[in-house]
């Protein structure tokens, strides 16, 4: 592969409009409704001053002689694609909740719970208090409750 500082390719890269930089990046074809009928010509215009499309072709054909004519040219240089968001859920957040805090709800500790341990029944008439044993025996044993009296 050549080098890219003295590939023609690069240099037209280098002097591409700002307008026209959307096309080197990723999924530019999932803003295909936004991009104008003017800017894929223009860069077909940029990257092949010889091309047989006109501004009076259709979009669509516009685009295809996009894809066949420069986007094999340009594919090195192409900005890469984003990485995967991780999955952060909300459930997540509340996971990680203190269970001993003052604004610790019944809904909460339930759905904490439940999460962790789907096989543990709660009563759906549970006080936060009960609510907080059940946390204690099924989720975190360690977990000390104040007030909470050793033996009966």
């Amino acid at each position: 592969m050549l080098n890219p500082d003295s590939s023609t390719i690069w240099y037209l890269i280098q002097t591409l409009p700002e307008e026209l930089r959307v096309f080197l990046e990723p999924g530019y074809e999932d803003m295909y409704n936004k991009i104008l009928k003017l800017q894929f010509y223009r860069i077909l215009l940029h990257f092949d001053p010889a091309t047989k499309s006109c501004m009076s072709h259709l979009k669509a054909n516009l685009h295809a002689a996009l894809r066949k004519d420069i986007l094999p040219r340009i594919l090195p240089f192409l900005l890469p694609q984003a990485p995967i968001p991780m999955d952060t859920n909300d459930s997540k957040a509340t996971l990680d909740a203190n269970p001993l805090g003052r604004k610790t709800t019944r809904k909460l500790l339930s759905k904490v719970i439940k999460h962790k341990a789907p096989n543990v029944p709660i009563p759906g008439a549970a006080r936060r208090d009960g609510l907080l044993l059940l946390y204690q025996a099924h989720i975190n044993p360690g977990l000390v409750i104040p007030g909470q009296v050793e033996t009966l």
